[in-house]
């Protein structure tokens, strides 16, 4: 009986930091670009700005919620949502728009 109290515990315990291991903290600052999105973050600062398909932006944000590899931020214009997949890619979505896949940009 111990032996499978023991095996269920280890079972459990192997489970959930395979859930966990790779959607802890990730830093969404930074610049991400795609092949028609440049956009630079800054939580801290409240910058998202940018350029998408030519045109120039600029927003305040602010971080209102975050959860495991999900930030919502939200800007004058509504929230933007952004989720971090396990390749450290982005999903970058704005209320009403549809998503960009964006990648970190490496000099």
């Amino acid at each position: 009986m111990r032996v499978k109290i023991l095996l269920s515990a280890a079972v459990i315990i192997l489970c959930l930091s395979s859930l966990t291991a790779w959607a802890g903290p990730v830093e969404i600052d930074g610049i991400w670009v795609s092949d028609y999105m440049t956009v630079e973050i800054n939580v801290e600062k409240g910058i998202y700005k940018g350029v998408n398909m030519g045109k120039q932006f600029s927003k305040t944000v602010r971080l209102v919620d975050q959860y495991a590899n999900v930030f919502v931020l939200s800007a004058a214009d509504g929230k933007i949502t952004i989720q971090i997949g396990r390749d450290g890619s982005i999903l970058l979505t704005e209320e009403g728009g549809s998503p960009d896949f964006l990648m970190r940009f490496k000099d």
